[in-house]
């Protein structure tokens, strides 16, 4: 007699339902979308942004090879998108495409919220409350990898719930693909996988444990053996994790086909480094270290993407990590230039992840072992510095999605607590009353976060870039750093602006560099212009300092008729011990032998008029600052400020034009404040110089210069009660101050 089949039971959703309606979401998804799609639609950066996003777009319009990893999918895409007829500039184009997957990771996002909460509402605030969260929002508008990179992670870990609550293999085959694919984008993608693979032994009925153990052990052995021959180091995280992975495979029972599959499907999304190679083969317009040959590719793969590896502490790291956690969804107030959050928000998912444990909620605890893993990696690997912290919040954005699925959770576990105890006969007013306050989540997010992340009105890269190209003569050769050169390339290879200027990285060759990243670089700069580089020892590495490299890149220059400009003064390198002399001369400073006289002068003025006339939103950058760009108007200032330091000494009214411009152009640049409100103060403009004054006191209330110098306001003014407090003022900064005495004793008689 045949036994009788058990009838398969439905397959139920991973946590308590409060609703099975779809009503709701007919509404709120869609809703969601548009709402996502407005927010980054109105600030979206118009051009090429600051940073990589310069590098990034070349690299696509081209199919040409970033840094490392070189993003072969990013490339490719972002090539679909640069020759879509929809817009003229390139880098408005490349920004659309990080809107576009933005706005698909809210989608995915608000997919996996409902597959565990099955509330629509709940779904539309969290979504949204990470749509406008301040890291996310800040990439999804410029041109950057993170929004695709969180994107693929959002799909894989929705095939990954999709498994669970179907069982169908063909999800799994699904997320296998994506899994392999994201890493083509974004190497932290790699941490996927073990979470894939500890999702099917939680599910599974594991073997016995003692085998696996040992297989994943020799494994790991032999895989740590191979590293440490390819790269001479071996990354015990990286061992631990590949122990983990084999070990989850074979403690699992499933058969030998569907590791076929998988291990394919997988294969084929990595599959999309090979662009890496036939790219470099082809010698595209931008090559990032020529990864045509296999130690080359592999160093390109495998090097971190980030370069804050090795300077700071992973303990301040740590710290920040923590606190970018808990400003990226809910209030938070500024005082004294710092963000201080107010965790309410945030601690629904405290709440949710302690409920998912509790409960026994199985995925719960694979997605919070991906936060784990992602997050401990990246303080592992990473060591920024202080000044480095702000870039690394990035890194973290597949971690904060995940987390944004307990905070969904945690908002679920509370309403079911509170329509509990208020009844049934009052739901439809609690509900709505409920809705209500969730629809405010993401108002307060959006309304907190936007001037912060508006784009909208961001030329800043593009016209600074323009303003450095136009004001050289033809042929020219301008060194620069690495706070310029992406936006050079930009604007030189894609839109064409005076390609014939010659940019050079100021980090020349030094010393033993045979394995300097920079090598490839200079090799492709001799080969395009051969002739800069004659007199100048390029291969020998002789060179002790980056001083000495730069002054016999620019002697050798300057001998031959080559006019030789810097787009900075300083930054890391001392100018003092070139033989030759750096002078300001508009928007960059030039290199010469002869003394800097009137007609310098005067040519330097009328540059910079014609910058001030092109430069948009310049006097208003500090209306609507974002921290990335500080570094142009704080350059553009300090430049001014240096020319004035030497027009003063040829013409007195041109130097005060200059000081003038300085502190229009950054209120924050002190010493050109003070310079100019002394000179005011000299030639009795003595409003203009209280103002200067206390603007520089609200800024800096430490310095004691500005208390100095107010004092001596007051007492010329016969304000004697303000330059008395300006004097206690001081003393509280400095208690041995040398002029302090003697103007109290000025205002009290020797009292």
């Amino acid at each position: 007699m045949a036994r009788k089949r058990k009838k398969k039971t439905k397959p139920q959703p991973s946590a308590p339902l409060i609703t099975e309606s779809k009503r709701e979401q007919y509404f709120f998804l869609p809703l969601t979308l548009l709402l996502a799609a407005a927010g980054y639609f109105v600030t979206l950066c118009p051009t090429v942004y600051v940073g990589d996003s310069g590098e990034l777009a070349t690299a696509a319009y081209y199919l040409g090879i970033p840094h490392s990893p070189g993003y072969p999918l990013y490339c490719l895409i972002g090539y679909i998108f640069t020759h879509l007829p929809y817009a003229a500039d390139i880098g408005f184009k490349m920004n659309v495409m990080s809107a576009t997957f933005a706005w698909a990771t809210v989608l995915m996002l608000y997919l996996i919220v409902y597959h565990f909460t099955r509330t629509p509402y709940v779904g539309f605030s969290v979504s949204l409350a990470y749509a406008f969260s301040p890291i996310f929002w800040s990439q999804a508008v410029v041109a950057e990898v993170y929004s695709l990179n969180t994107f693929l992670t959002a799909l894989a870990l929705y095939f990954m719930c999709r498994w669970v609550e179907k069982r169908q293999d063909y999800w799994l085959y699904l997320a296998s693909f994506i899994m392999g694919l994201a890493v083509t984008n974004h190497q932290l993608s790699f941490l996927l996988l073990p979470t894939g693979l500890y999702m099917l032994w939680l599910f599974g009925k594991p073997k016995k444990l003692f085998e696996p153990f040992i297989i994943a052990i020799v494994v790991a052995g032999v895989a740590g053996l191979i590293l440490y021959f390819v790269r001479h180091a071996v990354s015990w995280p990286l061992m631990l994790i590949i122990a983990s992975m084999v070990f989850f495979i074979s403690s699992t029972k499933k058969p030998l086909k569907f590791w076929l599959i998988t291990a394919g499907l997988y294969i084929l999304g990595l599959s999309v480094y090979l662009y890496l190679p036939i790219r470099a083969a082809a010698d595209p317009v931008l090559n990032w270290g020529n990864p045509e040959t296999f130690g080359a590719f592999f160093e390109t793969v495998l090097k971190p993407a980030g370069s804050q590896t090795d300077r700071g502490d992973r303990l301040g790291h740590f710290i920040h990590v923590l606190y970018l956690w808990t400003i990226q969804f809910g209030p938070s107030i500024k005082w004294g230039g710092m963000t201080y959050p107010i965790p309410i928000i945030w601690a629904f998912g405290i709440w949710g992840i302690y409920k998912g444990l509790s409960t026994g909620w199985r995925m719960a605890r694979v997605f919070i072992l991906f936060m784990l893993i992602n997050a401990g990696t990246i303080i592992f690997l990473s060591r920024p510095t202080q000044q480095e912290l702000i870039i690394v919040g990035v890194y973290y954005l597949p971690a904060f999605l995940v987390f944004a699925v307990f905070m969904a959770t945690g908002l679920r576990e509370w309403l079911i607590y509170f329509l509990k105890a208020f009844g049934e006969k009052k739901r439809t007013v609690l509900l709505l009353l409920v809705i209500l306050i969730l629809v405010m989540i993401p108002i307060y997010q959006f309304r907190q976060n936007l001037p912060d992340t508006d784009r909208s009105g961001d030329y800043y890269a593009r016209d600074y870039g323009t303003a450095l190209l136009t004001s050289l003569p033809p042929d020219s050769i301008l060194i620069v750093n690495w706070d310029d050169i992406f936006t050079l390339w930009y604007l030189q290879m894609v839109e064409k602006v005076r390609p014939d200027v010659i940019p050079v990285l100021a980090d020349l060759p030094i010393g033993t560099s045979g394995n300097y990243w920079g090598n490839w670089y200079f090799k492709d700069l001799e080969e395009e212009h051969p002739a800069i580089f004659d007199g100048y020892q390029l291969e020998d590495n002789m060179y002790l300092t980056r001083e000495e490299a730069i002054e016999a890149f620019v002697t050798a220059n300057l001998n031959r008729g080559r006019e030789v400009y810097f787009s900075f003064y300083g930054l890391g390198y001392d100018f003092a011990l070139f033989d030759f002399k750096v002078y300001p001369k508009g928007p960059v400073y030039v290199a010469r032998n002869e003394e800097y006289n009137l007609v310098d002068l005067v040519e330097s003025q009328q540059a910079w008029e014609r910058l001030i006339g092109n430069f948009r939103n310049l006097y208003t950058y500090r209306d609507h600052m974002i921290s990335e760009e500080d570094f142009i108007i704080a350059r553009l200032s300090s430049n001014l400020y240096n020319t004035a330091k030497v027009a003063l000494e040829l013409d007195e009214g041109k130097g005060i034009w200059f000081l003038e411009q300085a502190v229009m152009v950054d209120n924050g640049n002190l010493p050109a404040s003070m310079e100019l409100a002394i000179l005011r103060f000299q030639n009795g403009q003595y409003t203009e110089a209280r103002d200067l004054l206390l603007d520089s006191r609200d800024i800096d209330p430490s310095n004691p210069d500005v208390h100095l110098m107010l004092a001596r306001l007051y007492q010329v003014l016969g304000q004697n009660e303000l330059a008395l407090k300006s004097i206690e003022n001081l003393l509280m900064i400095d208690p041995n101050h040398p002029d302090a005495r003697a103007i109290v004793e000025q205002l009290t008689g020797g009292e």
